[in-house]
């Protein structure tokens, strides 16, 4: 793959090869722009990194603004959190302000740690660090970001990855709290936005949906589904720029195969890309859709193994097109017991990641290649014919 190419999964899209979801790069924009504050949620691929990328690079070009990312994905203490967020926002802000090294003294005291001169945790800092800071010195490390908005003048976006992970820290019920109360107290400041992102769906609908964290504070947002002709529109662009011919109507049913997950979109293209030289055949598109499931066979094999029987029998039945699940003739027809083991079977896919569960009932398996796998390959393999 060139290093060009308008097929480049190992970064997020912006600019020329950035399509579709303007819709949702002009909501987050115009939230930002107004000092307030997005949670956007949705699977790996689903598009969340190429939006924040193409909405950044637009505010980019009108004024100067100021980010920090800070990842929840290999921290398990909120103390930690807080220290790392606090350093984060003041190196973002180096440049801007003459007293870097005075915030750096100031968290050097409010937490005793030994910080580099360059703004980083020692040494003695590693995963599984217990960081203990009492309440008030919470509030005054979550309080930097607003402090140096307001002292420079200059808009900051802070960018939590993963951030239902912060379920995984002890306490972080409280540690919610004190961020919801940080961001009233500080309603009027309109420099400081927060962009909070995850990539497990029902943990996030969970915290902002269902507990309703930082009610009326961030607005939720999950990517919207680019259509498969956007899609096609674009790949038949890349291929005809690099002299390719495709079937048209083929791209268009593998994307709804994929359910229109940019991120196995991009992967199989540059796969068909890499096998083919001028007219793409159809062996061609099998053996990269064969070569897509190869590279995520291990994850799907380890999701199976951690499923029990009812579980596994669950997922057969949301593939034959069931909703009802507590109905008397469906659990008679898969075995599911009872109502309450039916109950039991939901919440623990809920939980996996695996199902996303309405309100009125229907049934999503979370992930589309995923859920092709199953249908194809693991409940085909036991029938006897």
């Amino acid at each position: 793959m060139s290093m060009d190419s308008p097929f480049d999964y190992s970064k997020p899209a912006s600019g020329r090869y950035f399509y579709g979801r303007k819709q949702d790069v002009s909501r987050l924009k115009e939230t930002l722009s107004k000092g307030g504050s997005i949670a956007l949620y949705g699977i790996h691929g689903s598009g969340k990194a190429s939006i924040i990328a193409e909405t950044f690079a637009q505010i980019k070009a009108e004024k100067a603004f100021r980010t920090a990312t800070v990842s929840f994905l290999n921290i398990r203490d909120f103390g930690l959190f807080v220290v790392k967020l606090a350093l984060k926002v003041i190196k973002a802000y180096a440049s801007d302000i003459p007293n870097a090294q005075e915030y750096r003294d100031k968290i050097q005291e409010i937490t005793g740690l030994s910080l580099g001169s360059n703004l980083s945790l020692g040494t003695e800092i590693s995963f599984g660090t217990v960081i203990p800071i009492d309440g008030p010195k919470i509030t005054e490390l979550l309080r930097i970001p607003y402090v140096l908005a307001r002292e420079t003048g200059i808009r900051i976006v802070i960018v939590l990855e993963e951030f239902q992970n912060i379920q995984l820290c002890e306490g972080w019920e409280n540690g919610l709290k004190a961020m919801e109360k940080i961001m009233k107290a500080e309603s009027s400041c309109g420099l400081c936005s927060w962009i909070f992102k995850g990539s497990r769906v029902n943990a996030m609908t969970d915290i902002f949906l269902i507990k309703k964290y930082f009610y009326r504070q961030v607005t939720a947002m999950t990517p919207s589904k680019v259509t498969k002709e956007e899609i096609a529109d674009h790949i038949m662009r890349g291929f005809n720029a690099s002299g390719k011919v495709v079937d048209r109507k083929r791209i268009e049913e593998i994307c709804e195969l994929l359910s229109c997950n940019m991120g196995y979109v991009n992967r199989y293209i540059s796969i068909c890309d890499h096998l083919s030289k001028g007219y793409i055949v159809e062996a061609v598109l099998q053996e990269a859709l064969e070569r897509l499931i190869l590279m995520n066979l291990t994850l799907f094999e380890s999701l199976v193994n951690d499923m029990t029987t009812f579980q596994l029998t669950m997922i057969k039945a949301i593939i034959d097109g069931c909703s009802h699940f507590a109905s008397a003739e469906v659990i008679e027809h898969y075995g599911f017991n009872s109502a309450a083991n039916v109950k039991r079977i939901k919440e623990a896919l809920s939980r996996k990641e695996i199902v996303s569960f309405a309100q009125d009932g229907k049934a999503e398996i979370i992930d589309p290649l995923f859920e092709y796998w199953m249908k194809k390959f693991f409940y085909q393999s036991i029938e006897i014919k």
